[in-house]
Formats: C-alpha cells, structure tokens, sequence
C-alpha cells in the first residue's frame, strides 16, 4: 500500500503544474519549471511556425504563451506566460541515477484526453536512436536523434508530447517525445538535456541590450593551432587523416555551447570566419570581437569542406 500512496502523492505533486497547449490544429503538453511562467514542451509541438500558443492551465485559466527558444536537435521548445501570481510548477529531479525497473509515471492529453497519467517502469536508461526511427512506425517526421533516451512502457500517445515523465517523488525526470505503435514502448528526453538547454537559453545574448564595447566573445570550444607538425603526428599516432595544413583544430565543444548547438564537432579544422583566415586562437577572437553571426568556414575529416553560421557568446 505505501507503493500505492507514494504514486498518488507523486502525480499529486506534478499534476498542478502540467499544461495543455492548443495549437492549430493540435494539442500537445508542457509543465512549469519556473513560477514566473517558463514552460518546457518539445520543438515539433510546435514547430509549424507558430509564437504564440494558447497554454491551458491545470486549473482551467487559459493565457497566451510566447514561444521564446526553440533548439531542433534536442526537440526542445521554451514557452513563457504572463501571470502575477506565482504558477505551481514541476520540480526537475535527476537522471543521474535511474535504473531499469524504476516506477515511473507519464502525464499529458492523450488524444486530447486532459490530465491523463499513465504508469509504467524504466526500461532502459539510456537508449540510443542511431536508426531509422520510422521504421519503429514513430511519427513521421524527421528529426535528429542526437541524445540518448529514457526509454519506458508507461503510455505515450499523441497530444502526450511535451510532457513530464515523473518519479515517484514527483520530479520531471524527462520530456515525453516518441512512442511505438503497437509497441509498449516509448522514448523520454531525459531532464538532464533540458537543463543544458536552459543553460543555453540563459546565455543567449540579447537583442535589446546593446553590445558591451569591451566584452570577449566566444564560441565554447577549445582549439590548437594546426601546424604540419601537428597533421603528421594526427595522422600516425591516431590515425587522423587530415587533407590541411593550417587553420584550427577543434580540440573540444563545450556542451551547451553555440559551438556544440551549430553542430561543430572534434577533428574540425576552423580556417576562415567571414573573409578572415585563421590561425590561431587570438585571431579567432579578433575574427568575433563583433558579437554578430559569423559564417565560418571549416574542413571535417572525411567530409570536405563545411560552413556553417553561428553567434558568439559574451565570455
């Protein structure tokens, strides 16, 4: 019976801080992480263009939302509504330490169907997607499957998108996303990404402020300059076959980071940001003393050349 009285408390607790979103032509499901009205749901609910959304409340009120941050790999979305009193919200617990067999519980609409829970348990921790998901007969749509998943059997079906996928202590543990047809199974973003991508948001510069004449800005990564030294000894001591001999190597991407969201990656060689060749780190910070959106130009081992466009953060 404590079992039992442990998963009522638990949906009791989330329950108040679980939204509906009324889209145009469907529904989909978020929850409050912040009392002032941050709201955390997945990037295709509503990814048809729209900024505003009509956010349902647990308690029937209906506001206007604002969607303010969108991040496609992850399948995130941040959603803000105005209200002067404090919202109830959903504590975001911990994936760190989840186990296969670990009772969990899924809220959101299915079919539309408000306030719906359905129980299930943990059936993998950490499931990677490296296939064609459609073949699974998930929603067809395409998406890059970049993170590892929580994988459950508890019921996730359409409008359930957006969700919380809770512990039995009432915590968000993870974004409801992706189901099986027919299958008992179902795939959660774990909570974990979603505070990578708060942290992100959080950094992002903005628009109304003006630029501070003085600040460094940075794409979150660190790099070596390449020297033909350096290209030799990828290439013997870890067989990296590099087709350059100057620019900058792409040590690491910091997560979070402009650098990691573009999609830069390890072994990337950065050699012109804009129409400035680069060589080292100080002509790359040279290169975005701006603050604006560069266009750089790298060359990825096994891939050729690449450009891609990305905005710096104030270090």
């Amino acid at each position: 019976s404590s079992g039992i009285n442990a998963e009522y408390g638990a949906v009791d607790k989330a329950l108040p801080g679980v939204v509906t979103l009324k889209m145009h032509r469907q529904w989909g499901t978020g929850f409050i992480i912040d009392e002032k009205g941050f709201i955390i749901t997945n990037e295709h609910v509503v990814s048809d263009g729209q900024k505003k959304v009509e956010v349902v409340l647990n308690s029937g009120n209906h506001l206007l939302g604002e969607v303010i941050a969108l991040d496609k790999l992850t399948d995130l979305a941040l959603i803000k509504v105005d209200k002067a009193e404090p919202l109830p919200t959903v504590n975001m617990g911990s994936d760190k330490f989840l186990r296969a067999g670990q009772m969990v519980a899924a809220i959101g609409n299915n079919f539309g169907f408000h306030n719906t829970v359905t129980m299930g348990v943990i059936s993998c921790t950490s499931r990677r997607l490296s296939y064609d998901i459609e073949t699974l007969g998930v929603a067809k749509r395409s998406k890059v499957f970049r993170t590892p998943y929580i994988q459950t059997d508890a019921t996730i079906n359409s409008g359930n998108s957006g969700g919380p996928l809770i512990n039995m202590d009432g915590e968000a543990i993870g974004v409801n996303t992706l189901s099986v047809e027919n299958g008992g199974i179902a795939f959660s973003i774990p909570i974990s990404e979603v505070k990578r991508f708060l942290v992100d948001y959080s950094r992002r510069p903005n628009p109304k402020e003006k630029k501070k004449p003085n600040a460094q800005y940075s794409l979150g990564v660190q790099v070596v300059s390449l020297t033909p030294e350096m290209v030799t000894h990828l290439h013997y001591a870890r067989r990296l076959s590099l087709d350059v001999y100057g620019g900058i190597f792409v040590y690491r991407t910091v997560p979070g980071s402009p650098a990691a969201l573009s999609g830069l990656r390890h072994a990337d060689v950065i050699y012109k940001v804009n129409d400035f060749l680069v060589q080292d780190r100080q002509s790359l910070e040279e290169a975005l003393s701006g603050g604006d959106e560069v266009k750089l130009k790298l060359y990825r081992p096994g891939k050729g050349t690449i450009t891609l466009d990305i905005t710096p953060v104030a270090s």
